[in-house]
């Protein structure tokens, strides 16, 4: 499975969006146009890549701007793969 891909599953599971999240692209923004976006679904979307990836987030590596695009998202996730 490619980043961008799971990056549309943890969107879909942890923001409770349905088929919404089909249409959405790499530019799609997350922080700040959706309002399921905010700490809590940010802290479960860190928590379900940390278990699909078997890996640990170190606070330290998160910033806001992970979480400004479906892209940087991915990116991020690929970062982690």
């Amino acid at each position: 499975m490619d980043s961008l891909t799971l990056a549309k599953i943890l969107i879909k599971s942890c923001l409770q969006l349905d088929e919404q999240v089909n249409s959405f692209d790499e530019s799609t923004e997350l922080l700040g146009a959706l309002p399921e976006v905010n700490s809590l679904t940010i802290m479960t979307m860190v928590t379900s890549i940390e278990e699909q990836l078997d890996v640990e987030i170190s606070d330290t590596e998160l910033s806001g701007e992970i979480f400004e695009t479906l892209g940087s998202l991915a990116q991020f996730i690929e970062s982690k793969m």
